[in-house]
């Protein structure tokens, strides 16, 4: 069975299906890149994987546990549904991290503070929790649990090649090192499935191929990668398997060989040879 199984995963906007029945499934060490044309579903299939968008319909797995079911007698269910929707949001969040397309880092935060910020507010909560601990136990384990983020921190800023700027502030930094940044801040988290959304729109050749290369060496046997992208030769570099969307629905899978070399739908034969 594999890790990630997501199954007939349905997301509408109004009377517009941004996803219909799309399903997929991905194992521990495996980058996956998602293709298709702009307003296929792409971001949004990451946005329903994140929980910051809830599906009508599907499921996702990981490791043989839902962490998400929907269908459309639940969703019409909603307003009684709000505590399982919490909880589903939070098995979201502990489980996937996803890297924006914006970044999306606080300018008045240090880049130290902002990939640092999502997991002191988790180790706090955890801690505040935990009733079998005083007010004052609570408060040096949240100093310990603090020192040891920072530390954690500064080894991922290291491994990037962005220690150097751990200190300066987000409008100090150029879009690779922002992506970088970024990258820090979903590893910090450490969830088993790591989201790009358009890695690389916003940089030129050079830190296009740096951020390749990033995501090839933070690719381990404990976490998948899911990635989305317009950028042809990102796919080709980094992909164990590649998906063709296009209008909500998946129409082609394979390896980067049998999908760029030898196409198959029509629509995926068109959408490479605008591409070139």
């Amino acid at each position: 069975m594999s890790y990630l199984i997501v199954e007939n995963l349905t997301k509408t906007f109004m009377s517009f299906d941004a996803l219909h029945n799309v399903s997929f499934s991905a194992e521990k060490g495996e980058i996956v890149v998602f293709i298709g044309n702009s307003g296929s579903g792409k971001t949004t299939l990451l946005r329903c994987l994140n929980g910051l968008t809830i599906a009508e319909e599907g499921t996702i797995k990981l490791n043989g546990q839902r962490v998400f079911a929907a269908d459309k007698e639940s969703s019409a269910k909603r307003d009684n549904e709000s505590n399982n929707m919490l909880m589903q949001k939070t098995a979201f969040n502990q489980s996937f991290g996803l890297v924006f397309q914006s970044f999306n880092l606080f300018p008045h935060l240090s880049v130290l503070s902002n990939v640092t910020l999502a997991a002191k507010i988790r180790a706090k909560n955890d801690i505040l929790s935990a009733r079998q601990l005083t007010k004052r136990e609570k408060r040096l384990k949240y100093e310990t649990c603090k020192k040891e983020i920072i530390s954690n921190a500064l080894l991922l800023l290291e491994r990037i090649g962005i220690k150097q700027k751990a200190l300066e502030y987000p409008c100090q930094l150029s879009g690779g090192q922002s992506q970088r940044a970024a990258i820090v801040r979903a590893l910090m988290l450490d969830p088993d499935v790591i989201c790009f959304d358009e890695p690389t729109s916003a940089l030129d050749p050079v830190s296009a191929g740096e951020v390749a290369n990033l995501i090839l060496s933070i690719k381990s046997n404990e976490k998948i990668i899911l990635v989305v992208t317009h950028d042809m030769n990102l796919a080709k570099t980094v992909a164990d398997k590649v998906i063709f969307i296009d209008e909500g629905e998946i129409k082609e899978q394979g390896t980067p060989n049998q999908l760029f070399d030898f196409a198959q739908s029509r629509k995926l034969k068109e959408f490479l040879t605008v591409k070139e």
